[in-house]
């Protein structure tokens, strides 16, 4: 928080702190929490977050398809395409959508959209793959 916002709250009187000062946490049991927690996913360059060890590539000819992989031995592999807003299975770009269903109007498949959508987008592919893994 900035030193502005911080001494306009303050003469507000709103008192500004920690969580650890909110849940009044010794610094053992604060050092606890924070060694039990995993650790976060480290965002890539293009701010998309991905459990550890795995990878998520562009195709070179298609620029809006990434192919995300598992780590070995099962080493899946999900074609996000993020121009139609879909997950394939394995490395394709023209079968279904996982998800996708067949109606008489026409294909329906969950809609990705609003702020963060490209995450949501990974975030699902991530929990098919580790269905798969299973």
């Amino acid at each position: 928080m900035r030193g502005k916002k911080r001494r306009k709250l303050e003469v507000a009187g709103w008192r500004v702190g920690s969580a650890d000062d909110f849940l009044k946490l010794s610094e053992s049991e604060s050092r606890q929490v924070t060694d039990s927690m995993p650790p976060p996913a480290a965002p890539r360059a293009d701010g998309l977050r991905i459990p550890d060890g795995w990878t998520l590539e562009a195709l070179p000819l298609l620029s809006n398809h990434h192919v995300l992989t598992t780590t070995s031995p099962g080493r899946y592999m999900a074609t996000i395409d993020f121009g139609a807003r879909g997950i394939r299975a394995g490395h394709s770009t023209t079968s279904r959508f996982i998800g996708e269903k067949l109606t008489r109007s026409g294909n329906v498949r969950k809609p990705y959209g609003g702020r963060g959508w490209k995450q949501v987008l990974v975030d699902d592919a991530v929990t098919y793959l580790r269905e798969v893994l299973r």
